[in-house]
């Protein structure tokens, strides 16, 4: 009876399908994922657009209070007022009342010795209207001011004198950022007569909610606002730190930013859908060929699977599906069983007299009646000519095998009919017990193979089955039988 190998791997019908699912995911995700990139590379340059005008936005702010200051101060007698002799009376009765701060704002005078002359805070004109903290934290950045413009100055047009110089700077002053705008008290002098350092103008605008507003109007930004310290930005909102000139950051703005990049998802919505159905189409065609084409290859493979295990006449497994059938029942720890040789009687004679077609039935037919042994005969193999071969079931000892061999002779000694004759059939058995008798396919084929020997001396048409002790003792007579057969004559006679 033969026996399959259980499968140790998915069909490849199976693989087949899942190789082409995988395929189809990959080209689903790669096209999703190129146009997510474009999605989010039109909002990146949608973000760096409004952060570019953001960032001209409070440019824009501090010239803009630098333009305030230079239209209400008359620079000449300004410049005058904080140089030489300081004339501090016309600064607080004259200069501060024409310059317009809120209580948010603050302004500074800047001797050329870098002092802070006067000051403005609070609405009100005196210096003790502005913070001590609020001084010490400016009066650093002050003196850096001062600096910059005088740097700037040497190298400035004197044609561009009379319009005054300002930079501005982003600081944080106490919780939040606040914007600063530096204006050069320098009117329209000669280079010559230009003696540096200038005095400064300060103006200081904290990022509160009136300038927040300023800037969301110049900059055309919704929902604008300073982003609390260390806060999680809001999903779907927009940041932008403020640094300062050192690039140590002072804050951040937050707002709610523009995003193009769900209109050209729309937009691509529709050929998204299309080419993933066609994806899908031309995936399930392939799939379907394939498909085909690989149960052709299958089946070919098959057959000739079939063709290098089995033998072409009868049918049976051949000497290789032996070996591994061998190898599987010995992977069994303490299980024991028989492995037979079972030879035609007189098959020789068969073949000489009757022609080969009757030898190709009487192996065609002893093959038949080989496979319908049932659960005591684990394989039949045909080994070659007329030579079978036999792995049992579980045998628990050698008595057991050898009623097996025996029933096995009386199942095969039975004639056939070929062409109208009758044709007796006979065979000689030898087994041998396993792993008793063999651990090792050769050793338990060779010890069979002596018991087949001994129930062809027997008579043929027997069944034996392998003992070591027996097998000695008849080897040893057998020898003794031949050495006095070889004697002469007169030894003979005189013996």
């Amino acid at each position: 009876m033969t026996s399959s190998l259980p499968a140790q791997r998915l069909s490849a019908v199976a693989k087949l399908r899942l190789a082409m699912t995988a395929v189809v995911a990959v080209a689903i995700g790669l096209f999703t994922h190129d146009v997510w990139r474009i999605v989010e590379a039109v909002d990146e340059r949608s973000y760096q657009r409004e952060a570019g005008r953001l960032t001209s936005a409070i440019v824009l702010l501090g010239e803009t209070t630098a333009a305030e200051h230079l239209v209400i101060a008359n620079l000449q007698q300004l410049y005058h007022a904080v140089s030489g002799a300081p004339d501090l009376r016309w600064i607080e009765d004259h200069f501060w009342p024409a310059t317009v701060l809120d209580a948010r704002e603050m302004g500074f005078l800047l001797g050329r010795d870098g002092r802070v002359m006067a000051a403005k805070g609070n609405g009100r004109a005196g210096m003790s209207d502005v913070a001590e903290d609020m001084l010490a934290a400016v009066q650093p950045l002050l003196l850096r001011l001062q600096a910059d413009l005088d740097r700037d100055l040497k190298t400035q047009a004197q044609g561009d004198l009379h319009r005054g110089h300002y930079s501005h700077y982003l600081v944080r002053l106490g919780q939040a950022p606040a914007l600063v705008t530096a204006i050069a008290i320098a009117p329209a002098l000669a280079r010559t007569e230009m003696e540096l350092p200038v005095p400064v103008l300060v103006h200081v605008t904290p990022f509160d909610a009136a300038t927040t507003q300023s800037l969301a109007r110049l900059a055309s930004l919704p929902a604008l606002e300073v982003a609390a310290d260390g806060a999680v930005p809001e999903p779907g909102t927009a940041r932008l730190a403020l640094n300062d000139r050192d690039g140590r950051p002072v804050g951040a703005m937050s707002w709610i930013p523009d995003r193009p990049g769900a209109r050209v998802l729309e937009a691509f919505l529709p050929v998204l859908v299309i080419s993933v159905l066609l994806l899908l189409l031309v995936s399930a065609s392939a799939y379907g060929g394939l498909r085909r084409l690989l149960r052709r290859l299958l089946g070919l493979e098959a057959t000739a699977r079939h063709a290098a295990m089995t033998d072409a006449l009868t049918g049976l497994p051949n000497r290789r599906s032996f070996e591994a059938a061998f190898a599987e029942a010995r992977g069994t720890p303490g299980e024991m069983f028989g492995v037979v040789l079972l030879d035609l009687d007189h098959f020789k004679t068969i073949n000489d007299t009757l022609g080969h077609a009757a030898g190709d039935a009487a192996i065609a037919t002893t093959a038949d009646r080989l496979s319908a042994l049932g659960s005591d005969c684990r394989l039949a193999a045909r080994l070659g000519g007329d030579e079978f071969a036999l792995i049992t079931g579980p045998m628990a000892d050698k008595r057991a095998l050898a009623a097996f061999c025996t029933r096995l002779a009386a199942e095969l000694a039975r004639p056939m009919t070929w062409s109208d004759r009758r044709i007796d059939l006979s065979a000689s058995i030898g087994g041998a017990l396993c792993p008793a008798d063999g651990e090792t396919l050769a050793e338990a084929l060779a010890s069979a193979d002596k018991a087949l020997y001994w129930a062809k001396e027997g008579g043929r048409g027997r069944a034996e089955t392998y003992d070591a002790v027996t097998d000695a003792r008849r080897l040893e007579s057998r020898i003794a039988r031949i050495a006095g057969d070889r004697r002469t004559p007169e030894r003979r006679a005189a013996g």
